[in-house]
Formats: structure tokens, sequence, C-alpha cells
């Protein structure tokens, strides 16, 4: 499944942080990896990877990835 910038996730049950939900941040469809960062206030707040394989949908995003030009 590939997934996009907005859509809330969840690790799969045998990954570290699992019962936390994140947002996609960033999609590399060429190695299927994802950054993903943690919607509460726990650590990490950063933005950590993680491969689709482990990713499961918990809501897509409505609108569509919007390019937004720097002026």
């Amino acid at each position: 499944m590939m997934f996009k910038v907005g859509d809330l996730v969840r690790l799969k049950s045998y990954c570290k942080f699992s019962d936390r939900v994140a947002l996609v941040v960033e999609a590399s469809e060429a190695t299927a990896s994802y950054s993903i960062k943690f919607v509460d206030n726990k650590i990490p707040r950063e933005p950590v990877t993680a491969l689709g394989m482990n990713l499961l949908i918990v809501s897509e995003a409505r609108v569509k990835s919007v390019k937004v030009e720097e002026r």
C-alpha cells in the first residue's frame, strides 16, 4: 500500500512505538520508506523513518499533496 503525505498511520504491533499515531510528512516511492512524525508530545519528537510494510493506515488524507513554491 502506498501512503501519502498527510495520512495518519500507526506502526505494526511488532515495531517500537506501535501504540502511537503518526503523520506521514515525507514519502519516497523509490525506497517505499516514509518519514513520520508522532502526533503526541512524547520522545522522539523529530520525524523518524519507517518502511511502508511496517505501517497501518488510521485515516487517509482528504486532500492531495500540494507543492508550495517559495516566493
